[in-house]
């Protein structure tokens, strides 16, 4: 949706995804013991975004595995990001992020929500490795129009000298707008997944209540 800036995607719209997912969660499986050693409290990633969300791969782990990149690339992928962008589009990242719950009860870093700044237009697939539903903390986001609506009337109703620059939106700021029931979960079982230009849509993710993770 040019106008959005949002495609829902479901595997049957993704060919290959099957081996894709195979592949990322036993690289999650491989990496999954020193991901928790990594980020205990003595730690450098105990703190902030990284006490709820973990990077996975490796610059190595994409050597060895091409099939990632190619996946990145593939028609079913390159298609729909050209006909929204409008020119050929650079794959600047490929990752695999493991959001666990950071131990606290409100919202912080990217858990809030917020736009990306890497670009006037972008597209980013958040493709669910596993079944995704409240508690796992979606991916949420609010399509371009509804969000460029949000940012103007959140604007006008914060004062000049507000500390809270326009990076980061509170869900109370959303909420006296009209804007919290326009949010959109990428929930789902694995394969669902939403490819979102997340320069244009209000979005967080990695709210993940104890007890479970999202891939």
């Amino acid at each position: 949706d040019r106008q959005n800036g949002v495609a829902m995607l479901s595997p049957e719209d993704l060919p290959g995804v099957d081996t894709i997912i195979d592949l990322s969660r036993r690289l999650f499986e491989d990496k999954q013991r020193q991901l928790a050693e990594a980020a205990g409290p003595g730690s450098a990633m105990h703190a902030k975004k990284w006490a709820f969300m973990r990077s996975v791969l490796s610059n190595q782990d994409l050597a060895q595995h091409p099939e990632l990149v190619d996946f990145a690339l593939s028609d079913g992928l390159l298609s729909p990001v050209t006909h929204y962008l409008g020119f050929v589009p650079h794959l600047n990242r490929i990752d695999l992020l493991y959001s666990v719950a950071h131990g606290g009860d409100e919202a912080i870093s990217s858990q809030m929500y917020h736009l990306d700044p890497e670009g006037l237009r972008q597209a980013k697939l958040f493709l669910n490795l596993r079944d995704v539903g409240p508690d796992e903390g979606p991916f949420t986001f609010i399509p371009a129009l509804e969000t460029q609506r949000i940012v103007k009337a959140v604007k006008q109703q914060r004062p000049p000298e507000s500390e809270m620059v326009m990076a980061r939106f509170l869900d109370s700021e959303l909420e006296g707008v009209g804007g919290l029931d326009k949010a959109i979960s990428v929930m789902g079982p694995v394969g669902s997944a939403g490819l979102v230009d997340t320069s244009r849509c209000l979005h967080f993710g990695s709210r993940v209540k104890p007890g479970t993770y999202r891939l």
